[in-house]
């Protein structure tokens, strides 16, 4: 189920949320409209659900205070329904107080956006946030006994061998690789992503060819032909035949 629609960021050079519902904009659901859906749904005999929202929270602290108003509504009306949500890092005190309530509301999963282990390369996913951010987050998950599912783009076309090792560093310093979603994730390269257009100037500038110029119909996507690193070739050809093996 939804409880809100839209990201406040909005800037990620890897989504396509704003093509997809034609704006960024962050809108979210009346509480009492989502706690009498909870209600039908434990009514159907649903034990746990996931909210698909792109950005669970919201505008900073006043988001904040709403998933905050939204626990205590959920725990006032006895719904037993376990939940999964997406998050990013802000203001801590409040956050932490907010997502205890959550986690006595129902929520034992919580989705975090990372993507990366590497400053570089947050900065050209434009991010909008630090590897202190990132750990920070990680930490009060497992210091709330939150589970986490870890969002990783691992492969794009301008990634750096420098850039993967600084992220398998992260993994290992924070020891995520159980949360990871798919550790080895190459991005999917969308027509509609800003990420292309930072692609289409590495191709102009080195005269080498990283995406199929025909755009496929069948998985909505433009084919990754090639690495600015050749090295980052060599080792996804290794793991191609790893994973066919």
């Amino acid at each position: 189920m939804e409880t809100t629609r839209g990201c406040p960021w909005g800037h990620c050079t890897f989504c396509s949320t704003k093509a997809f519902w034609g704006t960024v904009v962050w809108r979210n659901k009346p509480i009492e409209t989502i706690v009498e859906e909870l209600k039908d749904m434990e009514k159907l005999g649903v034990k746990r659900g996931t909210l698909t929202d792109e950005e669970f929270f919201g505008y900073g602290m006043e988001g904040v205070e709403r998933a905050k108003d939204l626990a205590l509504a959920i725990i006032k009306s006895g719904v037993k329904i376990s939940f999964y949500a997406n998050d990013k890092p802000e203001d801590r005190k409040k956050r932490i107080e907010t997502l205890r309530l959550l986690k006595q509301a129902g929520l034992d999963i919580i989705y975090l956006g990372i993507e990366s282990g590497s400053a570089s390369q947050l900065k050209r996913y434009a991010k909008g946030m630090d590897i202190v951010e990132a750990e920070m987050a990680i930490k009060i998950c497992k210091e709330l006994g939150i589970n986490m599912a870890i969002g990783w783009l691992m492969f794009e076309p301008l990634v750096t061998v420098e850039e993967i090792s600084e992220s398998l560093e992260f993994i290992k310093r924070n020891k995520i690789l159980p949360y990871l979603s798919t550790p080895l994730n190459q991005l999917r390269m969308y027509p509609v992503i800003p990420y292309i257009q930072l692609v289409k100037i590495e191709e102009r500038k080195s005269g080498k060819q990283l995406i199929d110029k025909e755009f496929e119909g069948g998985s909505l996507t433009f084919k990754i032909v090639g690495y600015q690193d050749n090295r980052v070739e060599a080792i996804l050809k290794f793991l191609e035949k790893y994973s066919n093996d």
